[in-house]
């Protein structure tokens, strides 16, 4: 499961989908129901719960696309922004999640009430005990920047704040210069242009977290052993010419 970033849809990653799914993966990209006013990631957590058990249901009946073709013991939750979030937050009490990739997650609220626990209950550092699945979260450098008024992934709330509450084993992926805007496809109009924008191409900070997303899968998921060890090479060799920065517990 795929979860999109706040306001925006699950057709706004589409390459992400397609790419996993050229990979054998079976890749649902909700559209959860949101607004600037209102959105409470308890229900949306429970919204892609939801998605995780009809996928399930689907792969029993006959007449279905997915028959025969969804593994209950191989599921992996991912997203972008609040997406990456709600992938943790409900890993947090769904044990069958056995994979996450979060790309530049932002653990804060969203709406007036951004204090409220129910509304949007804080993941790091209060709940990442409660996570055991591999974890890998790619960070915008760029995120923290402040372009109108507030950054879209605030230092306080970002990527790093997860892996420094994270248990083993777990990566963290810097992509230096990158915004957080970048990782949606194309299409996001005004929502994205609020985040300041990055100083490398949208094509590489997105292929290139579309890459580590299909690798960290394919290693975890599908029992993969050289999709693992091509990430560490290509990550290795990225890091050495600057692009990114890596940590891992």
């Amino acid at each position: 499961v795929f979860n999109h970033g706040f306001l925006l849809r699950g057709d706004l990653y589409r390459s992400y989908g397609e790419g996993l799914a050229s990979h054998g993966f079976v890749v649902a990209l909700p559209t959860y129901a949101m607004s600037f006013a209102g959105v409470n990631h308890t229900e949306l957590a429970a919204d892609e719960r939801f998605v995780i058990d009809r996928c399930l249901a689907l792969d029993g009946v006959p007449s279905s696309a997915l028959s025969g073709l969804v593994d209950e013991s191989r599921i992996g939750a991912a997203g972008h922004s609040l997406g990456g979030k709600l992938a943790l937050l409900e890993a947090t009490t769904d044990d069958r999640i056995a994979a996450i990739v979060a790309l530049d997650p932002v653990d804060g609220g969203g709406g007036p009430v951004s204090d409220d626990p129910i509304l949007y209950p804080s993941v790091a550092p209060e709940r990442m005990r409660e996570i055991r699945a591999p974890l890998l979260l790619v960070g915008a450098e760029l995120g923290g920047v402040a372009w109108f008024l507030i950054p879209c992934a605030p230092a306080a709330d970002n990527y790093q704040r997860f892996f420094e509450a994270a248990t083993s084993p777990a990566i963290e992926v810097t992509q230096m210069g990158a915004g957080h805007g970048q990782y949606a496809d194309p299409g996001a109009g005004a929502m994205l242009a609020a985040c300041a924008p990055g100083t490398v191409s949208d094509e590489w900070v997105r292929a290139s977290a579309a890459s580590y997303t299909t690798a960290f899968f394919l290693g975890h998921l599908a029992g993969d052993a050289e999709a693992l060890v091509w990430l560490d090479a290509r990550l290795a060799d990225e890091e050495a010419r600057g692009l990114v920065l890596v940590r891992r517990k």
